[in-house]
């Protein structure tokens, strides 16, 4: 369906689900029941008539037998885990939640949680009535990937740390919807008129109940291309929902890099035509707007550094010379860097695992030549796989 009115979409990369090893519940076992006291004269427990120990009595009561723990009822079934949640988030839930406007990402990162269960509580709809969120079917946001293992068929990507059980969920994702911008398309059965959906999000421990860190707000990116099928129906309206977990996997600091090269520009991630090869050799004709390429490679992953930092020139729009190298083995913090050479500063930081964005500054006049403003933005996506060769690397599509 093609738009007659709608905003520029933001270039944002593909990004595949995972899933990571949920945290397993402890159970206690029950103790066996006490065997009842011996009778006044009888021999002391555990000695005959001769004082000799002897064997206890085989068990015959079933009840005296450890017994396995109940099986835990699943996250999606399990209503009074939903109940608690609920409370757990309005009693944390900010003032005034709706007239938020930002930020679009956590303002920081907090390590160290484990389990995670997103709690949708409530819609505020066109009108300003606040009422229920909307149903959601398999396949919409907020649903986990079917490998997840919170299991539902024909659902689309998850956070790793998504729980399967109440008993492993130590941090809650709540979240308030209401409509955002609006774009008319035009298609088969007429002019359809979308609301983007957007999303505030607070994140709060479970345990504790108190909020961690400020909201924020999840935008719903109207595209130009929509596909009706990811649309939702309420009261009338066409709603496409967004995507809160982005901003979740970046709070809970898992959106460092991966392995590989990432690419990208002062005006976004696709840099070039798309027939051009993605290393981007010299002679790389870039998009309108383009004049410098950033390059971040990184060899392997858990390494906690990027092992290259490159800036491929093109002042004129053709990549052209030699590419300058920022620096190497740059530290990130949680995703986070910042590195300098003689010619610009750079800094960082992975808002997924596959995107970074960050600015750059040109500090000397090679820089400016070779096409970095003096300051700007950027965003890189990953792009190649990457090996060591020599002192330096090499790209290949895997």
């Amino acid at each position: 369906m093609s738009a007659d009115t709608a905003p520029r979409p933001r270039s944002r990369p593909s990004r595949r689900a995972s899933v990571a090893c949920a945290a397993v519940a402890a159970f206690s076992i029950a103790a066996c029941q006490a065997a009842p006291a011996p009778a006044t004269g009888a021999p002391p427990t555990g000695a005959g008539p001769s004082g000799l120990p002897t064997q206890p009595a085989a068990a015959t009561d079933d009840a005296s037998q450890p017994t396995d723990p109940a099986a835990e009822v699943p996250i999606l079934a399990d209503d009074a885990f939903h109940r608690t949640s609920e409370a757990t988030c309005r009693e944390a839930q900010p003032g005034d939640v709706y007239a938020l406007e930002g930020p679009e990402l956590p303002t920081m990162k907090v390590p160290g949680y484990t389990g995670l269960s997103i709690v949708v509580l409530e819609m505020r709809g066109q009108d300003g009535s606040i009422g229920p969120p909307p149903p959601l079917p398999p396949g919409q946001a907020y649903y986990p990937a079917s490998d997840s293992p919170v299991v539902i068929e024909g659902a689309t990507e998850a956070l790793p740390a998504e729980a399967a059980f109440a008993s492993q969920v130590d941090l809650l994702a709540c979240v308030a919807l209401r409509t955002g911008e609006s774009a008319s398309y035009s298609g088969p059965d007429g002019e359809l008129t979308i609301f983007a959906l957007e999303a505030i999000v607070w994140m709060v421990d479970r345990a504790a109940g108190t909020r961690l860190g400020e909201p924020w707000v999840a935008g719903g990116d109207l595209s130009m291309l929509i596909n009706v099928d990811n649309l939702l129906r309420v009261e009338g309206s066409w709603l496409l929902p967004t995507d809160v977990r982005t901003g979740i996997a970046y709070f809970m600091a898992e959106s460092g890099p991966l392995g590989g090269a990432y690419q990208g520009g002062a005006d976004g991630y696709v840099v070039a035509e798309f027939d051009a090869p993605p290393d981007i050799p010299t002679g790389t004709r870039l998009l309108p707007g383009y004049a410098f390429v950033v390059r971040l490679v990184v060899l392997g992953t858990g390494t906690g550094s990027i092992d290259f930092i490159d800036l491929l020139c093109a002042p004129s729009g053709t990549v052209a010379g030699t590419p300058l190298r920022v620096s190497e083995g740059v530290p990130h913090d949680l995703g986070r860097f910042a590195a300098e050479s003689i010619d610009v500063r750079i800094e960082g930081d992975f808002i997924e695992s596959t995107l970074a964005t960050g600015t750059i500054d040109a500090v000397s006049q090679r820089a400016r030549d070779c096409g970095v403003p003096m300051t700007s933005g950027w965003m890189a996506a990953l792009a190649m796989s990457a090996r060591a060769e020599g002192d330096g690397y090499a790209l290949y599509l895997p």
